[in-house]
């Protein structure tokens, strides 16, 4: 955590440790009298969890403990003033003491920082930890410095990022609503983000994180929400950068927004692959345990750009320019721009230009040649996931190879820190060894065996990695030793002129490849007479090293290291001369093997990565599975991707449209498609099997790790123990301190594994590790579990698991007997690289099945679709049949041969088909003889009705003419003949309407203008009386339908608006044509009677008509010249008011 400027406060504790001081009387009062017991095993394991450590002493020899965490100094235990405050390695307790030497110890802090209870207490605390300073490691004193630290960061990133996103969304909503708001809320997020780096401490001029140095200066826990607070910043003022360009005359805006979208794409790649390659962020998904919840966000981060660029692609609107050439030259002029600045400013070559112009002509081409919205979706998804996997990946290996050149230099350079720091602590000591006066002849005697003593006293465990050699001169630089192939100038040469200081006073790092390597440290010798001589100790690396390592850094102590140098294998060679190894991979000894760069299909092959300097040649070796590597990403990717777009389907659904297809894409059940639920189901059921699966295989793999590992400790430890026992006077051996050491070393070296030794009070005599105890991160007590289990019960075996520091490990435990079967002490192997093994193990594992199940999913899916289309085929016939039956006509059978449930429903669709066509003739027949009696009767009344006065004038006109001829005849004759001939032509009209309602003309279909046919018609009534006609109609409308037949809809509805006008009223006629983006719509409104709501339902019946005059035909041929054109014809009318007549028509484009 990152600590601001440092702010220290003064408090007392008092209150809290009085607090303290009543709860610990109840609890002595509970537990005492207390020992090893089952019982008390459970009541210490219940107050350790409440962080309360219970230790009882007789005198200074602890008689119970709960656990071995912490153990009281001396000067704790004689003390009479209580309460006191005590550090035992990072932890800070508060010690209390009972009259019967029994002990309570709170623990309220570690590392500094307060527990909850004491900031629960001392609520004023929040925010700051322990100064412990040069604090005394005892004392009485309450009164306690604070520093404070920027513990409240995280939560101030987390409200700063969620008042980003819920700034964004009122931008993205007063964007949508024109509202000036916008301009606010995009301020909003901005001042946020600058809060943000203001109170982080971060350098502005890292703002943007444009540098690897800015992305490996900031926190990884700062890093992440930082970058997606820049992503809504990106995306709220990229909406309204587009919103402003696009007012711009063309010439400007595609240009701009082009040049823009490069941009854009460009910097999410860059940014992507810093974020991949320089942050301390893992993205190694086969280490599934190393990973954190920040992988998968930095993930999410990557993807969620590139949506984000797919979104602003398709706010642009540039695809519906490319249609003309102009836009396609304002593109290019974007692209120049772009180019030009990118390779002038940032010296960028074509080739790193070429992703991000690749990335939006993509995007513009999905845009513009996919019309289906919901299958672009899936394009989308599909870009975006290989995008972000091959980022990761290619970004994953670029770090692989930085990590590699660093590790090989050092070891070229033979750095090896550990061993300095090991050397450095021992070598006052050892320089003790060789100034004890030594006979020089019992030296040269016993060579081998003082070589081993000082071997395993102490340069075993992990200085095992190298040759120890001692070369002994006496006072005159005479050779004590034998055998020795250096002479004193020799080896004096190298020390002093051939080597480079370490931490070490006395240990030197040698520079002299030609001869020798490793580390050379010179000290003083005296023989029996007191003369000085010279002993030179070398430690060269072996050739072959073992893999056994001995952890000194557990879960909170690990540095952020993504990449380790432990999965691979190597070798170093001088003059192809291999001159040391490590792993498991065989090297040639006079040969170093050639760099193998494996193809990405190679599975489990080696690939070698050769490094040089000088002389030297390190070969890297590692079995790679590339094409793995690259799916385990993928899937993760995948899973991800489909989490992120479920949520984002999810809030469409609920915030925006059910129906739109970005909410219906993703979300389970929204299809109503039977082929989709199937497909839905069975990738469900795929997905379970998968989680069900991963979830018994990590279980049986753990259970038999666990046997396995648990076999294999119990017979080390009990190996140990029998090497033990077949030394001569062990009692003794193990009082002795140097032969302690000795055994402890020896057996540790053999069987590599660490040693503690405890004595039958179970107090730490001796360990392997003694830094552990040194440190304090251990007390010298053995676990009270495994003392209760080996002293109380008298158990000949334990296995416990154990915790240090945040890190479980598996421990054996076994009784040391000596001859007479008595216990001398007990004997522990921890094995601390357990849950490593097993991580990896599992790992390795559920990679290999999330791998083959992705396939298998990805080949379900395809499978389910196909039988789900199988299965719905015959379903989707008969919908489209049922679709498409009409109740007069010919409707087709279904042909289907199965006789299943489908063939069922098939059988009874036909069954259907035929009953509907038999009553369909039935009623054809039944509305013929109906129709013609209705025409019948309505031809017969219409004839009727001018044949009466036809017949009453000729009447008359023959009585006049029997009367003899006169003048009144002759006027009589004209007036009846005039009247006739009316009559006749009114029969001749009805005739007509009859003919041309009956008998349609065949339609000829052709592209034309409506606009110049509506025009015709108009100035063929602007002459009607009393009528005045307004218009609005757009030019260059066509339609695909018969000319003449369009001519007749507008002559009957003009003509009918005209007659709807009373004759003492000044008539009003309105007539609109006008171009929609699928359709035209025609409008003819007058200001006439109206019609009545109750003849609404008969306006388009043949014959119905509310004139004194006509057939009432018009309307209904209307109707039916509309509907055979593809089109609709409606009406809205107010009695009194007039009435609107509305006709759609299909638009054509006119090329």
């Amino acid at each position: 955590m990152k600590e601001n400027k440092a702010e220290t406060i003064t408090e007392d504790i008092s209150p809290f440790i009085t607090q303290l001081k009543s709860e610990s009387d109840e609890i002595f009062e509970a537990i005492i009298p207390i020992s090893f017991s089952t019982e008390s095993q459970n009541i210490g394991k219940a107050y350790q969890n409440k962080n309360w450590y219970i230790l009882r002493y007789d005198s200074t020899q602890a008689t119970y403990w709960n656990s071995n965490k912490i153990a009281l100094d001396s000067t704790i235990i004689q003390a009479t003033t209580f309460p006191l405050i005590y550090r035992f390695g990072d932890d800070l307790y508060a010690i209390f003491k009972h009259p019967t030497a029994t002990f309570l110890a709170f623990r309220m802090a570690n590392d500094g920082k307060p527990y909850v209870k004491l900031r629960h207490a001392l609520p004023q605390l929040h925010g700051y930890y322990f100064d412990l300073g040069t604090r005394p490691k005892i004392t009485t004193s309450l009164l306690f410095s604070f520093v404070k630290v920027s513990e409240t960061e995280i939560d101030f990133i987390t409200i700063a990022l969620i008042t980003t996103y819920i700034m964004l969304f009122l931008a993205l909503v007063y964007i949508r609503n024109k509202d000036i708001k916008m301009y606010a809320a995009i301020a909003n997020i901005a001042f946020v983000q600058i809060a943000a780096f203001y109170h982080l401490n971060y350098a502005f001029s890292d703002f943007y994180l444009f540098s690897n140095q800015s992305i490996q200066l900031v926190a990884a826990n700062h890093l992440i929400p930082l970058l997606f607070m820049h992503l809504a910043a990106i995306i709220s003022i990229g909406i309204l950068i587009i919103q402003l360009v696009k007012k711009l005359h063309r010439t400007l805006s595609i240009p701009i927004l082009s040049a823009y979208l490069f941009f854009l794409a460009d910097f999410f790649i860059d940014l992507s692959k810093r974020l991949a390659l320089r942050s301390s962020i893992s993205f190694d998904f086969e280490k599934l345990f190393e990973l954190s919840a920040l992988s998968f966000l930095a993930l999410a981060f990557i993807s969620l750009s590139f949506i984000a660029l797919w979104l602003l692609c398709y706010y642009s609107k540039l695809k519906e320019q490319l249609n003309q050439l102009s836009s396609w030259a304002g593109i290019s002029i974007g692209l120049l721009i772009f180019i030009v600045f990118q390779c002038l400013d940032a010296s960028r070559s074509i080739t790193s230009l070429s992703y991000p112009i690749l990335l939006v002509a993509i995007a513009i081409f999905l845009h513009y040649r996919i019309p289906k919205v919901q299958t672009a979706i899936y394009l989308y998804f599909l870009l975006t996931t290989l995008i972000t996997t091959n980022i990761a990946y290619f970004s994953q290996q670029a770090r692989q190879q930085l990590f590699l050149e660093k590790s090989a230099q050092n070891l070229i350079e033979n750095k090896d820190p550990r061993a300095e720091r090991i050397l450095k602590s021992f070598e006052n000591q050892l320089s003790q060894e060789f100034l004890t006066p030594t006979n020089f002849q019992d030296f040269i005697a016993n060579k081998d065996k003082i070589e081993n003593r000082i071997k395993h006293l102490y340069f075993s465990n992990y200085l095992e990695k190298y040759k120890l050699k001692l070369y002994t001169f006496g006072p005159n630089q005479e050779i004590i030793t034998s055998n020795n192939p250096y002479t004193f100038n020799d080896l004096d040469s190298v020390y002093n002129t051939n080597t480079i200081r370490t931490a070490s006073a006395y240990f030197f790092q040698i520079d002299d490849p030609t001869s020798l390597n490793g580390y050379i440290a010179k000290y003083e010798n005296c023989n029996l007479e007191g003369h000085f001589g010279t002993t030179f100790i070398l430690l060269q690396p072996r050739v072959v090293q073992s893999d056994f390592l001995y952890p000194e850094i557990f879960a909170n102590q690990r540095l952020e290291e993504t990449i380790s140098i432990d999965d691979y294998s190597y070798g170093l060679y001088f003059n192809n001369v291999l001159i040391s190894q490590k792993g498991s991979f065989p090297y040639l000894l006079n040969k170093s093997p050639r760099a193998i760069n494996s193809s990405i299909f190679a599975i489990g092959s080696i690939r070698h990565r050769i490094f040089k300097k000088g002389e030297y040649s390190l070969v890297m070796s590692k079995a790679e599975n590339r094409i793995r590597t690259w799916l385990s990403i993928l899937t993760f990717t995948i899973t991800l991707l489909l989490g992120i777009c479920l949520l984002i389907s999810l809030g469409t659904y609920i915030m925006i449209d059910k129906e739109a297809p970005l909410a219906t894409a993703f979300l389970p059940g929204t299809s109503t498609l039977l082929s989709a639920r199937i497909q839905t189901s069975l990738t469900i059921i795929l997905m379970l099997g998968l989680l069900f699966s991963v979830y018994i295989v990590i279980n049986i793999v753990r259970a038999n790790y666990n046997n396995s590992l648990e076999n294999q400790l119990l017979n080390t430890v009990k190996s140990i123990n029998s090497q033990f026992q077949n030394k001569i006077d062990l009692r003794d051996k193990l009082a002795n301190d140097e032969q302690r050491t000795l055994l402890l070393n020896e057996a540790s070296n053999t069987y590599n594994v660490d040693i503690n030794l405890y004595d039958v009070h179970g107090n730490l005599v001796s360990s392997t590790k003694p830094y552990l105890t040194a440190q304090e991160i251990l007390s010298f007590q053995i676990n009270p579990k495994a003392y209760e289990a080996l002293k109380k019960d008298k158990k000949s075996q334990l296995l416990a698991q154990e915790e240090i520091e945040g890190s479980d490990f598996l421990s054996a435990y076994i009784p040391i007997l000596d001859s007479r079967n008595e216990v001398i002490g007990y004997l522990n192997t921890p094995f601390f690289a357990k849950n490593e093994e097993l991580n990896k193990q599992i790992s390795n594992l559920v990679v290999n099945i999330l791998n083959i199940y992705f396939l298998l999913i990805i080949g379900g899916i395809i499978l389910t679709y196909i039988i789900s289309r199988q299965i719905s085929k015959p379903l989707l016939l008969i919908r489209q049949k049922i679709a498409t039956t009409v109740l007069l006509g010919e409707n087709e059978q279904i042909t289907y041969n199965r006789d299943d449930e489908i063939g069922q429903l098939v059988k009874q669709y036909n069954k259907m088909v035929l009953e509907l066509q038999e009553s369909a003739n039935q009623m054809r027949e039944t509305e013929r003889e109906d129709a013609w009696r209705e025409m019948a009767k309505q031809v017969a009344h219409e004839i009727k009705n001018p044949l009466t006065p036809m017949k009453l004038s000729l009447q008359h006109l023959q009585r006049a003419y029997d009367s003899g001829p006169s003048e009144k005849l002759d006027t009589l004759f004209t007036k009846t003949s005039k009247l006739l001939v009316e009559q006749i032509d009114s029969l001749s009209n009805m005739a007509s309407e009859f003919s041309d309602f009956a008998k349609m003309p065949e339609d000829k279909f052709e592209t034309f203008n409506i606009s110049k046919i509506m025009e015709g018609t108009i100035d063929l009534f602007r002459q009607s009386e009393n009528v005045d006609i307004s218009t609005k109609i757009a030019t260059g409308m066509y339609v695909n339908a018969d000319p003449e037949q369009v001519r007749r809809i507008f002559n009957n509805l003009i003509k009918n608006a005209i007659q709807a006008i009373p004759e003492n009223k000044q008539g009003k006629i309105e007539v609109h044509l006008i171009g929609l983006k699928k359709t035209i719509k025609i409008s003819v409104k007058d200001n006439g009677t109206g019609i009545l709501k109750a003849n609404f339902d008969k306006v388009f019946v043949p014959n119905f008509s509310t004139k004194n005059s006509g057939m009432g035909l018009g309307l209904a041929i209307c109707r039916k010249i509309t509907e055979t054109s593809n089109g609709s014809i409606s009406f809205i009318s107010e009695p009194n008011k007039g009435t609107t007549f509305t006709v759609n028509l299909p638009r054509i484009e006119n090329n």
